[in-house]
Parts: structure tokens; sequence; C-alpha cells
């Protein structure tokens, strides 16, 4: 009873809701773009969501995050499967796992099970002093991040940076040594100029001669970013010729509007044609002439605001601030580290994604498949973003009890 009391009092309806109207949004689109023929499926798997918010939220949230090592590395485990597939067929693409009846993405589990990894190890590893200190975080997120480049999906793994980004910044790592982890991406982008890329290698070397560490920790840091920085043609290579089509379409979407640049064209036009208030419920001409491609996972923003315009468009930005705001709020007021960073890992998860996945709807960025939570069709993705919001609600209803904790061992 009073486990019950206790939820219901510190239960954040706001958030809660935010998530129920997002999902009920994306059930209608999904309804619209396939013409319902995936809407029941897609209803089965908000309802497993919902099932899995409520695990998420029973099991205290100390506990996940304790045995987060052993939930990682079983993840890793099974993208090294899929990522084994890949190579062993010539690289084609294998996202997807079975496990007698259950296909799922292990992926979408990895987002979730990196956040916890590192909320974990930020705070285990917190008293070690120079870069050795982050090592085991940027190996959390570094072994799936690439194992799924491998599958090949550069948009999903992409995702681990920011991640890992924001659970550095949240476990107040300074700004400066959060700097050169990240170098050697900033290396391989500016690397295309080598008058730029000289530049930026002496900042580097620079930055790391005034940081607090052991001098061979800063050679190898500057080491990492002229390799990052002359591999870079060698990685260029290496992408698939679909992937490289990718982003020159992203470049000059109309060089190839036929083929590369057909999603982003027919996208913007959906988006345009919604206008104000939209077309109407059922009636988008591009969803339902089939010119635009992906209208019920990758673009279905772009197919809600043909039929919803841009009031329609602008509701669901207002409910991704309000679950992505009150998130953060629920971080800044955590009673440890862990949950802290648990919190806002999740809350950057949900904007990272939210925010790639309507990049590519307005063509600012290339075409990653990265899905709309809560929104975009999808079992993996669906259930996942219940069960990290399931956890995001734990960190909050047991606030108070772990600040009581904390308090007793302290004292003792």
């Amino acid at each position: 009873m009073g486990t019950l009391r206790e939820i219901n009092r510190r239960f954040d309806v706001p958030l809660a809701a935010a998530a129920l109207l997002l999902s009920a949004a994306g059930l209608a689109a999904v309804y619209s773009t396939t013409a319902g023929g995936l809407f029941w499926k897609q209803l089965l798997w908000v309802g497993m969501g919902w099932a899995a918010f409520g695990l998420a939220l029973a099991v205290p949230y100390r506990l996940v995050v304790k045995y987060s090592l052993l939930l990682q590395l079983a993840v890793v485990v099974l993208l090294a499967v899929l990522a084994a597939r890949a190579l062993g067929r010539g690289g084609a693409a294998h996202r997807w796992l079975t496990l007698g009846p259950l296909t799922f993405q292990p992926s979408e589990v990895a987002k979730v099970t990196t956040v916890l990894t590192l909320a974990l190890v930020l705070d285990f590893f917190r008293r070690v002093e120079g870069f050795l200190s982050y090592v085991p975080a940027v190996l959390a997120a570094a072994a799936p991040a690439l194992l799924v480049a491998v599958e090949p999906d550069l948009g999903t793994a992409a995702i681990f940076i920011p991640l890992l980004f924001a659970c550095l910044y949240w476990a107040e790592v300074p700004f400066t040594h959060v700097f050169l982890l990240f170098s050697p991406l900033v290396a391989v982008a500016v690397s295309f100029k080598l008058a730029a890329f000289l530049f930026f290698l002496g900042a580097v070397a620079a930055t790391a001669f005034f940081t607090r560490a052991a001098w061979w920790q800063r050679a190898v840091l500057v080491a990492t970013n002229v390799v990052a920085g002359v591999a870079t043609p060698a990685l260029w290579g290496l992408l698939k010729e679909y992937q490289r089509q990718r982003i020159l379409s992203f470049l000059s979407p109309t060089a190839d509007p036929r083929g590369a640049g057909y999603s982003i064209i027919q996208a913007k036009i959906a988006l345009g044609s919604g206008r104000l208030w939209g077309k109407g419920f059922l009636e988008g001409s591009q969803v339902h002439l089939k010119f635009l491609p992906a209208a019920h996972t990758d673009f279905i923003l772009a197919s809600w605001g043909e039929e919803f315009g841009f009031v329609g468009c602008a509701a669901v930005v207002a409910l991704f601030a309000v679950l992505v705001g009150r998130t953060f709020l629920i971080a800044y007021r955590a009673a440890d580290r862990r949950g802290a960073v648990l919190a806002f890992g999740l809350g950057v998860l949900f904007l990272t994604q939210f925010l790639v996945n309507a990049a590519m709807a307005v063509g600012l960025i290339p075409v990653v498949g990265v899905p709309l939570p809560f929104v975009s069709y999808g079992g993996s993705a669906t259930v996942m973003s219940f069960a990290a919001l399931g956890l995001i609600m734990n960190v909050k209803l047991r606030r108070e009890r772990v600040a009581e904790e904390q308090k007793l061992r302290g004292y003792y």
C-alpha cells in the first residue's frame, strides 16, 4: 500500500500524458499511411510498451543500473552476431534478430542499456584521475556504436555520440576533457581541408598540453587525432554506395531527383502541401498516392504534416518539449549521480532522435533511418521508448527514498 501511495503521489502526469498523446498521434499516422494495414500491430506494440513502462517502473532504478554491465554485455553479443552476419554476406544489412517467435532490433535495446551503463561507470570511476576515468565510459558507448555501424546502420550508430557527450557533461566531466575525447570526430570532419586539419590539430595539442593528465595519455590523444584525420579517405571508401549517395543527395537533393534525392524532395512537398491546417485525416495525397516512401517510419512526421499542417506539427513539437523538459527537470532534481545521469541521458536520447527525424523530414540532414519516438511504426523502438520512460519516472518516484539512503550512508 505504501508503494502504491508513493507512486500515486510522485507520478509525473505531464510526462506520461505527453507520451500517451504522442503514441496516439503515431497510431493515427500509422493507420493513415498504411491504410489500416499495420494499425493493429502497432497498437499491440504500444500495449507492450506500456507493459515495459510498468516493469521499468516497478524495479528500483539503482538495482537496474547495478546490473547494467550484464545487460550491456548481452546486447553487445547480439550486435556482434548481426555484425558477423553482415560481414559474412558482403556487408548486406542485418539489423533484425530472430529468437524463436520474437524478432527485434538489438540496436534499439542498446540505446537504453548504454545510458544505464554510462550511469554506472561514470559514478564508479569518478575518483580516478586523468583520462583513464573516462575510458570505461567511452568503451561502453563505442562498442555498440561500432557494431551497429557494421550492420550497417550509420544513423543509429551516430546516436551513441550525443549520448556519451550528454552523460559526460551531466557527470561534471571538465569541458576540456570532453573536447579532447571527441576531438577525433572533429578531425575526421575537417581533414578534407589540409589547412583546417593542421589548425585543429594544433588546437588539440595546445589543449592537451595544459590538461592535467599523464604525458603518455596526452600523446595518445594527439596521435589518435592524426590517425583519424589521415584515415578519413579510407573511411569514405568503406561506406556503402547507398550511404555515399545519401550524403551527396543531402548536399544537393536536386542532383538526383529520381534516385537518392527523391525521398527528401517528396518529404518537403508533403510538409509544404499541408500548409497551416493540413489536408485532413486520410486525405494526404503524397502518402496515399505512394509518392512519399517510408511514410510510416522515417518520414512519419512529413505524412503527419501533410494531413494536419503546421498546427499539427507544432502540437507534436510541443509534446516533445514537455517530454524532454520534464525529463531534464527530473535529472536536475535526482537524489544521486546515477539517477541524474540516467534521466539526463535518456532525455537526450529522446531529444536527439526527435531532432534527427525532424531534420530528415525538412532536408537538413541525410536520410539516416532514425525513428520518431512513440510515433514511428516499429516494435523494438516503441517498446524501448516506453521502457526508457519508465526508467525516467523511476528516478523521480524513488528520489526521497534514495536521498534518505544517501544521508544515512554519509552519516555512518
